[in-house]
């Protein structure tokens, strides 16, 4: 098996973030990981084909990706950890959590999924297809995507298309394999076996991963919370501290 790419910021219990497709880390979840660093020790893997983890030679699977995680967490020491994963990085997480019962003591998805119903695998291919189109109009693509027409609307131009170059001109080498696992992943069947205290957190405004998406994990995942914040795909960064408030409130026992 692969091993995956991976950081550590922090000091305290080990809490895992997964990051999104074609992302990194920060890429995801940005200003959030310097406040959680100072009461957990972030493990920050890289998925397959971000940063400097590798591409396997046959398609990405969330059951061998689950694996590495895990991995992640041994090698740095840590038996016991809670795991928050992002976009295609929730169900990732979900997995994780449904394979290790006993090494995940709390559960986070932001904006996640169990498996990608039809609008979003239909706005992973207007994705896939803009790739060539070059990093303008990628990026311009991800943040219609990304953007509530609120936070759009509140940006001058010039900074939107500036936005849109950074975006496009910093996809992960493995996008598109990412974008064919966001499409295919399917942890439905794992759902009822979660047994680790599991929050929901949806930005109710997001045009990439309809909010249904979240509402279908809270009724599907025992016990689950599910919270709902105004904001886009992007609610991370958008709504910054109440996400830290709701992971810090979930995983206080860690501490």
């Amino acid at each position: 098996m692969q091993e995956l790419a991976f950081e550590t910021l922090g000091q305290g219990p080990a809490l895992i973030l997964v990051h999104g497709t074609s992302s990194t880390p920060n890429g995801t979840w940005g200003p959030a990981m310097k406040e959680l660093a100072r009461s957990y020790t972030l493990l920050l893997p890289h998925l397959p084909g971000s940063g400097d983890s590798p591409l396997p030679a046959s398609p990405l699977d969330a059951e061998v990706i689950a694996s590495q995680i895990a991995d992640v967490a041994t090698r740095a020491g840590h038996e016991r950890f809670a795991i928050a994963g992002a976009s295609l990085g929730g169900p990732i997480a979900i997995k994780v959590a449904a394979r290790y019962p006993d090494r995940v003591t709390h559960l986070v998805s932001v904006n996640g999924f169990s498996r990608a119903r039809a609008g979003l695998r239909l706005r992973q291919q207007i994705f896939e297809t803009a790739l060539p189109l070059g990093p303008d109009v990628t990026g311009k693509v991800l943040l219609t995507f990304g953007l509530t027409e609120q936070a759009a609307e509140s940006l001058p131009d010039k900074i939107l298309n500036d936005m849109a170059r950074q975006i496009g001109s910093s996809l992960a080498p493995g996008t598109k394999e990412q974008i064919a696992l966001t499409c295919t992943i399917d942890v439905d069947a794992d759902l009822a076996s979660i047994t680790a205290p599991t929050l929901l957190m949806v930005g109710t405004q997001d045009n990439f991963v309809d909010p249904v998406h979240s509402a279908h994990l809270a009724e599907r995942i025992p016990g689950a919370k599910i919270l709902r914040f105004e904001g886009g795909h992007g609610v991370i960064m958008e709504q910054t501290e109440r996400v830290l408030r709701a992971i810090t409130e979930l995983t206080t026992a860690l501490s």
